[in-house]
């Protein structure tokens, strides 16, 4: 159960009502004040409540409780989870097509024409890739402040930035390997492998930053970076998706299939 740490009587956390809490138990007697809009609530496993704004919910100590993600009013649930996906997707798309670049293993270039060197295509590509990354990161840092520094939360937040940084090591590889190869220093290539990473906590800490700013749209920006990311899965582990070339039809359709699958899913509970 969550606990409320020894010597302390009385503790205030914030809770957006845009993220789910799973069940749980409190040694202590909690009050819930509902600043905005609406949540629902299950208690002791059997009991629903609604809460709306201006209300407040006591619970006795022992008590279970969870919490469904809210749903503003008229609004479609699958909307922002559809709408944050399908922009992410096309926000990468965007920027593969402006940004020159190239994957490692390739010769050709992608983006617009430019008189940028294999090591400087390359360096873009793993730079380009990291951003979504980086803000899935953040996300879920902010998602933990958010919920009064949730412990569950937090853990994840850190699991999931271990897990990013050591896939990093491969991504800096294949950018200071060719550099190598082209007669760069060592020193010199591995700083701009290690740089090439510079992109995720950048951006991370952006959205840390702006997380008070972007609370009512978490389930835009959670999509969003879901979409991103699934568009960096898709576009550099399945080659087969390119029919020998990297075109996007491949990529768009596993996009497309997702996405009504997504639909499909939360419209029908």
């Amino acid at each position: 159960g969550q606990l409320m740490p020894s010597g302390e009587m009385i503790s205030l956390r914030p809770h957006t009502r845009f993220a789910a809490f799973p069940r749980h138990r409190h040694n202590y007697v909690e009050m819930m004040y509902m600043v905005a809009g609406e949540t629902r609530h299950l208690i002791n496993d059997r009991e629903q409540v609604t809460l709306h704004a201006g209300e407040l919910l006591m619970m006795n100590q022992r008590a279970t409780h969870a919490i469904e993600r809210a749903e503003e009013a008229g609004q479609v649930g699958w909307i922002p989870a559809a709408g944050g996906f399908a922009i992410g997707v096309a926000f990468l798309m965007v920027l593969h097509q402006l940004l020159p670049h190239l994957h490692p293993g390739e010769s050709k270039p992608e983006g617009l024409p430019s008189k940028w060197d294999r090591p400087t295509l390359l360096f873009t590509a793993v730079t380009l890739h990291n951003i979504p990354e980086g803000m899935s990161v953040g996300l879920l840092f902010a998602m933990a402040a958010q919920n009064g520094g949730d412990p569950a939360m937090f853990g994840m937040a850190v699991a999931l930035a271990i897990g990013i940084g050591i896939q990093n090591v491969p991504e800096g590889a294949a950018v200071a390997l060719p550099m190598l190869q082209e007669g760069m220093s060592a020193p010199k290539a591995f700083a701009l492998g290690a740089l090439s990473g510079l992109a995720e906590p950048v951006f991370g800490i952006l959205v840390v930053l702006f997380a008070g700013l972007i609370s009512p749209y978490m389930p835009w920006m959670l999509a969003f970076s879901a979409g991103a990311m699934m568009y960096v899965v898709v576009e550099e582990l399945i080659p087969e998706a390119h029919l020998g070339e990297h075109s996007n039809a491949g990529t768009l359709g596993v996009m497309a299939g997702f996405l009504v699958m997504m639909i499909l899913d939360v419209a029908l509970g």
